[in-house]
């Protein structure tokens, strides 16, 4: 079977898990495979990048029906605020996504 771990995942278990593993990734990091872009005009523009070394990882997803940004609720949460991560999820159902 293959797996969907990330490679710079903090290790969980076994002589080499750190005790706690700490949060010290950059927020890119945190977000991906969402990738955050400033515009000319200020704005942010979030895409979803498709990468073939992830695409176990997005199967998976669609297989258990969990969006990207439900997966990844605390890195925009913490990027953008609870009130981003609110308006995003009301987009969302009303797109039907």
């Amino acid at each position: 079977s293959v797996s969907c771990a990330c490679a710079f995942s903090c290790p969980t278990s076994g002589p080499s898990a750190p005790a706690p593993c700490p949060s010290a990734k950059p927020i890119s990091c945190r977000l991906y495979p969402i990738r955050a872009s400033v515009l000319r005009n200020g704005l942010t523009a979030l895409n979803l990048h498709r990468w073939d070394i992830c695409k176990c990882a997005f199967e998976k997803g669609a297989r258990e029906k969990v969006p990207v940004y439900r997966f990844l609720e605390k890195p925009l949460t913490d990027a953008y605020g609870p009130e981003f991560y609110a308006e995003l999820c009301a987009v969302a159902r009303q797109l039907a996504l």
